[in-house]
């Protein structure tokens, strides 16, 4: 969860906004169930500074193997899904062994470049303009 708070300070430095895991199961292990109930267990027991919740499995996304974790944030009063990761099983089927285990993660920056707000490059000295004037 480490990551997590690299995230935190980068959204609330920019945004003024906090981040929250959304956790849901997914086909592909034995106990999804019990497996979502102990990370949010470890989250409350290293008192991270990160709201998690759990919610509906989508049992249709076979993506994602055990479980999935959205990262959302709250941007000019829209609420936005801007990550996701989970365990995968691409591993598992290049080697041949049930036992490998990888997880992905991705954060979406596109969608935090156009929550931004717009910059005018126009105004600004840079060396072209410099050249040109």
């Amino acid at each position: 969860m480490g990551a997590y708070q690299g995230y935190q300070d980068i959204i609330r430095s920019l945004f003024g906004s906090e981040i929250a895991v959304v956790l849901s199961g997914r086909d592909g292990y034995k106990d999804s169930d019990g497996l979502l109930q102990r990370i949010v267990q470890y989250g409350e027991e290293l008192s991270i500074n990160v709201d998690l919740s759990i919610k509906e499995p989508n049992k249709e996304n076979h993506y994602y193997k055990g479980f999935q974790y959205t990262v959302v944030t709250t941007i000019n009063g829209q609420e936005l899904p801007i990550g996701d990761g989970g365990f995968v099983d691409w591993t598992q089927q290049l080697l041949g062994n049930k036992r490998e285990r990888l997880m992905i993660s991705a954060i979406g920056l596109d969608r935090l470049i156009a929550q931004m707000p717009a910059v005018d490059v126009s105004a600004q000295d840079t060396p072209s303009s410099k050249q040109n004037g």
